[in-house]
Order: structure tokens, then C-alpha cells, then sequence
């Protein structure tokens, strides 16, 4: 059976959950500029995985596994204690701002460029909303995109998004030119998420605000930030309940208070990987060592050029449970499972080197203007590697592609 928190037992996940995230929300305080900070998000990860286990543990009894993963998460926790800069500590240099001012020109230009491909890049979704008029269809097709979407498309999307957000915010919020076009812009594409399924296309929009004030958190005065936090609750709460709106049109009969049940689901299924792991002989039927981690992390893009047969990590840990599927939305490849198939051993380093590059990434501020972006693009992404270093993978790939294509070219051209 595929995960459900049914399975457990509900009150030790609710206590837990609660318990956890608070306790981590007190510990990482001072190292968010605000509540829309990605950490924030990250939190909420971490404690759904701490959650899961304590609950595991509570049903199956203490093991080997379930130990060593708890081991993981106290270790990662403790080295991004020990490394993340504070947040009012991690500012860019006086000068790149003076740049950023002085060369309006090109941030004007870029952001027309990454407008436009931003939105070329929906064009899968607007070809399917014509061939489905019916505006409910719109919400399925999310289901559509999982089951393939031209690489391309896909390239460009993840990569250009996330400068889409920054230029439109750097006018808004930082040069206060353009700011009703970068406005409306950033409104639909917000409603474009929305409208094909993403169901947490608005979170997503406020955690690129959160995102922005972190990066340039000396812009910003106390009282504005304190503002952000006020209305970012507010908003958050929001979009979880637009998220829950838009999970139950998925399901004919479903209604939002399944929606809700949904992705409450979701905040503890997190740890759905390490479940198929220790429940179904993971260390006996998954593959691992060096060879087979390079398979996990890079071969989606081995087998496009070779005859390769491979099914990542997550697909595998699911085929576990229901045998074979031609296709699966897998379990996301955690940094836990990528430290045992890894090697038995290589936890010992590459928790804390996961640990460390997080810190090092999310701290990431260019000393030159032409790189800043490439920098913010980091900083944003910072925690997808230990989330799903596959998906991380293809983020970065696809940021650099697109900076290297479309940015690079006009903030190198001298004008």
C-alpha cells in the first residue's frame, strides 16, 4: 500500500509535527528575513520527515534504518545551525547596487527577454487549453504535464521563472520604474499556475518574494518587513486554501475538505521514500554504490543518449510496493536515501557535505552585477538538492542554460 497517514497514529503526528516545527522555527529564527524565507518551507519539510519517523517508530518499533535516518535529519540540522550565515548578515556589496541603479537599461531589457520566455514557455498549456475550452479541464492538466512534457518546454520553465520573479521585483521593489507592467505580469503568471493545476503556484510566488527580501534584506526597512510577515500569514493561509480548492477538482466527488486532507497528506508523505525503504528490504532490493548514485542523480539524461534502461530511485522505491509501472510519480530522492545508495558507509561525509553546500548556496551573493542573478538563482534553489537532488539537478542545469543564453549576453553587451 502506498503511503497514507491513515496509517498511523494521527495525534502522535499532529503533536509531533506541531512540536517539531515550532522547535525549529525558534531555532533557525534569526536566519529568516521573514516568514515567506524558503527556510521556512524547509522547516515544515524537515518536520514532516522528523514527524514521520517518530510515528514509524511508535508503530514498527525501533530499528537500525529508522534510527540511522533520524541521525541524518539531527545531523543536517546541527550543521546548518552551525553554518548558515544570519539573515542580517548576508548582504550584497554597496557596489553591485549602485551597478543594479546605474544600468536600468539592462534591467529593463532582461526583464522584456525573460517575460517573454517565461510565457513562451506555457505555450504546452495554452495549446491544451484551446484543444479543452472547458475552463475545469484547465486544473487536470497538471496531470498531463507529469506524463511528459517536451524537454524543452521544460528546460525553459524551471529556468527562466525564477529571473522572471527577480527582474519583475528588482523594478518593483528596488528601482521602482515599470512597476505597474512588472506587477500585472507577475499577477498572471500567478493565475497561469493556477489556472493548469499548480496547486501551490501562489506559495511558490510568495516564497520568490521571500526569496528577494532575504537576498537584498539591507533594501528593506524593519517596518515594511514586519509588514510582509503580517500579511505573508494572511496570504499563506491563502494559498494552502486555494491550494485545497484546487486539490479537489482532481477528483470528481472530491470536495475541499478532502482537498485539505490531501495536502495535509502531502506535508507528512515527505517521508514517503524512507517508508518504502525500511518497509519493503530497501538495502537488499534498491542498488547502491557509487555507479548506482551517479545512475540516480544523472541517469535521466545518460538514457536520452544512450540505450540505457533506468528507472530512477523514487520510481523504484514505489515499484516496491505495487510492483512494475510503466510510469509513477516516484518518491522524491531525499538526502537520506541518497546517502545510502551512495554506499553504506558514505553518510559519515556526504550528510554534513549536503549540509555545507545548502549553507554555502544559500548564502551564495555575487561580487559583480553580471552574476547576480546566476547567485539569486542559487540562493532560491538552495535547498532543492537535499529535497530531490534529481529535480535540483535539473533546476540548475536549466538556470544556468537560460542565464548563460539569455542573461549573460545582454548584461556582458556594453552600452
Amino acid at each position: 500500500m502506498l503511503f497514507d497517514i491513515t496509517n498511523y497514529n494521527q495525534q502522535v503526528l499532529l503533536i509531533s509535527f506541531i512540536f517539531f516545527t515550532g522547535s525549529l522555527f525558534f531555532l533557525f529564527k534569526s536566519y529568516m528575513s521573514t516568514l515567506l524565507d524558503p527556510l521556512a518551507m524547509h522547516i515544515f519539510w524537515l518536520s514532516g520527515n522528523l514527524s514521520f519517523l517518530t510515528a514509524f517508530m511508535l508503530k514498527y518499533g525501533i530499528s537500525y534504518l529508522s534510527i540511522l535516518f533520524s541521525g541524518f535529519f539531527i545531523i543536517y540540522i546541527s550543521i546548518l545551525l552551525a553554518s548558515m550565515q544570519r539573515a542580517n548578515r548576508t548582504n550584497i556589496i554597496e557596489t553591485v547596487m549602485l551597478r543594479i541603479e546605474s544600468r536600468q537599461f539592462k534591467v529593463k531589457a532582461i526583464f522584456v527577454l525573460i517575460s517573454l520566455t517565461f510565457f513562451f514557455s506555457k505555450l504546452p498549456f495554452f495549446q491544451y487549453a484551446i484543444a479543452n475550452p472547458s475552463v475545469g479541464t484547465w486544473f487536470l492538466y497538471r496531470f498531463v504535464d507529469l506524463q511528459g512534457r517536451d524537454p524543452f518546454f521544460r528546460i525553459l520553465s524551471t529556468g527562466a521563472e525564477v529571473y522572471f520573479y527577480l527582474f519583475s521585483f528588482m523594478l518593483i521593489f528596488l528601482l521602482k520604474t515599470w512597476r505597474k507592467r512588472a506587477l500585472i505580469l507577475v499577477i498572471l503568471a500567478l493565475l497561469i499556475g493556477v489556472m493548469s493545476g499548480g496547486r501551490s503556484s501562489v506559495l511558490g510566488g510568495l516564497l520568490y518574494l521571500g526569496t528577494f527580501i532575504f537576498y537584498f534584506n539591507k533594501y528593506f526597512k524593519r517596518k515594511f518587513i514586519q509588514r510582509v510577515n503580517h500579511i505573508g500569514v494572511i496570504l499563506v493561509v491563502a494559498s494552502l486554501s486555494l491550494a485545497a480548492v484546487i486539490s479537489s477538482l482532481y477528483e470528481a466527488d472530491a470536495s475541499v475538505t478532502d482537498g485539505f486532507k490531501i495536502l495535509v497528506n502531502r506535508f507528512i508523505a515527505v517521508g514517503d521514500g524512507l517508508e518504502y525503504y525500511m518497509l519493503y528490504n530497501g538495502p537488499e532490493k534498491i542498488p547502491s554504490g557509487p555507479g548506482q548514485y551517479f545512475l540516480a542523480v544523472f541517469g535521466v539524461y545518460v538514457k536520452g543518449f544512450t540505450n540505457l534502461e533506468y528507472k530512477n530511485v523514487g520510481t523504484q522505491l514505489v515499484e516496491l510496493v505495487v510492483g512494475d509501472v510503466s510510469f509513477a510519480q516516484g518518491s522524491n530522492f531525499v538526502f537520506p536515501l541518497q546517502a545510502v545508495v551512495l554506499g553504506r558507509y558514505a553518510w559519515i561525509f556526504y550528510v554534513p557535505l549536503m549540509a555545507l553546500t545548502v549553507c554555502w548556496l544559500r548564502r551564495s551573493r555575487s561580487r559583480s552585477f553580471v552574476f547576480l542573478p546566476l547567485s539569486f538563482f542559487f540562493c532560491y534553489h538552495c535547498f532543492t538538492i537535499a529535497t530531490d537532488i534529481e529535480y535540483g539537478l535539473l533546476c540548475f542545469i536549466s538556470g544556468m542554460l537560460v542565464y548563460f543564453i539569455i542573461i549573460f549576453p545582454v548584461l556582458k553587451l556594453k552600452l
